[in-house]
């Protein structure tokens, strides 16, 4: 049986420029494999016991490991990019921050902090309505699960 290609080979091989997608200056390179629920590439890894992220991979080869605890971002909101140019490490607050789902901002994070620290605030269920958001998201910011300050 003839060997598989490396990883990285495997990869190069199904990545294709997006002419309808870029970021500062540059082309969005898409993985044409499979995709994620979410699409982002993945594939099998080297030694075909695990599937991994091609973005990651893509990164890690241009930029060196991930830190420890990072994510990573893609500038360009396009999940299956592999551009390294498009890709950052950050944390993974920072990534919900910049998410195209994120309602609040950090200033309201620190205003509904700030209400809260009053002696008679407004509920949770109203600070959320009057966001936007749930109720939950609220709670999870009061705890310091969310918007938590880097």
């Amino acid at each position: 049986m003839p060997e598989r290609a490396a990883l990285s080979d495997r990869i190069s091989r199904r990545i294709r420029p997006e002419p309808g997608s870029s970021y500062g200056g540059s082309l969005c390179q898409v993985w044409i494999g499979p995709l994620s629920r979410k699409g982002y590439g993945v594939t099998n890894s080297d030694d075909h016991a695990t599937t991994v992220q091609v973005h990651r991979v893509a990164y890690e080869a241009a930029k060196g490991p991930i830190p420890r605890g990072l994510v990573i971002d893609h500038l360009c909101k396009v999940p299956a990019c592999v551009n390294p140019g498009h890709l950052e490490a950050v944390t993974n607050a920072e990534n919900v921050r910049r998410g195209s789902n994120t309602k609040l901002t950090m200033a309201d994070a620190v205003a509904i902090r700030d209400e809260f620290s009053l002696p008679n605030p407004r509920t949770k269920q109203a600070i959320a309505d009057a966001y936007g958001v749930s109720r939950t998201a609220i709670r999870l910011l009061l705890a310091g699960e969310t918007w938590v300050a880097e």
